[in-house]
């Protein structure tokens, strides 16, 4: 069984670019407070998701050895959690969802770093991760890894993207919001198709 490295890359460069509770409070502090004041941000956050990859891979870890059976169930879950990703993106937002709080310059990395552990979208994603793109293929920790290295670089490099251009990509979405999530939501899409199961139907 081929490794879907295609569907990986995409699904977490896709997943990480796309605006969240991450990109969207990074953003705003580039636009309020630059990028020299706001960098611990990117440190907190990336040394928090990599705590969340290590402890959720544990889990799924203990899940596979347990219930091997259940890899099936869980790439279907995780296809309909990537539709649902897919959805909210392209979905109409009201006024005060989009409205966004600043942290202060204190309390930037401790936010940061915690902040990692209550996103569902990070949570979820990690645990697609694994149910999908891992376990199915490999259980040494050499090669779960480099996927967790690689993850949390996406999310490193992603962050800096959203610091650096911080007002200037608000001002992009704003005249572009709606095709820039539906290029994403499409990319999710594809994933979601990837990791069901249903490609295997018409081979």
């Amino acid at each position: 069984m081929s490794y879907p490295i295609i569907p990986f890359i995409t699904l977490a460069i896709s997943s990480t670019l796309s605006p969240g509770p991450n990109n969207i409070m990074i953003m705003a502090l580039g636009k309020q407070l630059g990028f020299k004041k706001s960098y611990k941000y990117i440190i907190g956050a990336s040394l928090g998701y990599t705590v969340l990859l290590i402890y959720t891979g544990l889990l799924n870890a203990l899940l596979f050895h347990i219930l091997p059976t259940i890899s099936s169930l869980l790439g279907v879950l995780g296809a309909l959690y990537l539709c649902y990703l897919a959805w909210s993106m392209v979905r109409p937002k009201t006024k005060d969802s989009k409205k966004q709080s600043i942290i202060p310059e204190d309390k930037i990395f401790i936010t940061s770093f915690f902040l990692q552990f209550i996103n569902p979208k990070a949570t979820l994603f990690v645990i697609t991760v694994y149910s999908t793109f891992v376990f199915p293929y490999f259980q040494d920790i050499q090669r779960i890894s480099l996927v967790v290295a690689f993850l949390v670089s996406v999310t490193a490099v992603s962050l800096c993207f959203w610091l650096g251009l911080g007002s200037a990509l608000s001002i992009f979405l704003e005249k572009y919001e709606k095709p820039f999530n539906m290029v994403m939501a499409a990319a999710l899409l594809y994933c979601a198709y990837a990791v069901s199961g249903l490609a295997k139907l018409f081979i």
